[in-house]
């Protein structure tokens, strides 16, 4: 799927939600800003005809990492708590990130939905749940 038909996906799932002008730039990156809280970034391929998603979920506290780590690893088996995607944490920043990347090459618009609808979804969660334990450490 060249560009251009990445570009065509983009504009009708944006047109189906309301969002006109969802494009990607030249590089094949776009931006979703989910519940004014979380961003999805969409970055396109086009040597691999593979599309990624990503998310930065939030910062873990270094005192929930023992509590936490042991959920993200039981998350990513078999995908059971990720919606297929992949946690993963950025070991100097204890950032932890969502990613999930897809062959277009016979993507149409109703998988694109889902895809995008699950992957918020997973992604909302999961900053959820770091802001949950968060809050919690906060008020020990």
């Amino acid at each position: 799927m060249p560009l251009s038909q990445f570009t065509l996906l983009l504009k009708e799932c944006g047109d189906a939600v309301g969002i006109h002008d969802l494009a990607p730039d030249d590089h094949g990156f776009a931006s979703l800003l989910i519940d004014d809280a979380l961003t999805i970034d969409l970055e396109y391929n086009e040597e691999d005809d593979l599309m990624v998603l990503s998310s930065v979920l939030g910062t873990i506290p270094i005192d929930q990492i023992v509590t936490l780590y042991p959920e993200f690893l039981e998350a990513n088996l078999f995908w059971n708590g990720t919606g297929g995607g992949t946690l993963g944490v950025d070991p100097t920043t204890h950032t932890l990130f969502l990613c999930y990347r897809e062959n277009l090459g016979m993507m149409d618009l109703q998988r694109f939905q889902q895809l995008l609808q699950g992957f918020g979804d997973a992604s909302l969660y999961w900053s959820r749940r770091i802001t949950s334990n968060v809050t919690e450490a906060e008020r020990n």
